[in-house]
């Protein structure tokens, strides 16, 4: 890597965001875990990291935590919740897909 690419790694935040849990089609309790839903739709968390080891080091904790729920697709929110903490990923703050389709 060159140095002006690493420069600029530097500079960016880092999100931690998970696959949304969207409620289950004509119920109110149930909801799914939407792993292929476009990255503008994922759930961040509200803080955001200065480097990209920090933000690693939270989601392989929360993975980690909600092991159990990997192949977890449906359930309660709270359910639903845990299963989403499994789709964990770090992704750079100016990540143009984090936009979505904005006009």
């Amino acid at each position: 890597m060159k140095a002006s690419h690493a420069a600029a790694l530097a500079l960016v935040g880092w999100y931690l965001i998970y696959a949304p849990a969207k409620p289950k089609t004509g119920t109110t309790d149930r909801f799914i875990v939407d792993r292929n839903a476009a990255l503008s739709e994922w759930r961040k968390l509200p803080n955001w990291f200065d480097c990209l080891s920090d933000c690693e080091r939270l989601r392989d904790y929360d993975r980690g935590i909600s092991a159990k729920w990997s192949n977890f697709t449906e359930g309660t929110a709270a359910q639903a919740f845990m299963a989403a903490t499994s789709t964990a990923k770090c992704v750079p703050m100016d990540d143009p897909r984090l936009k979505g389709n904005a006009k």
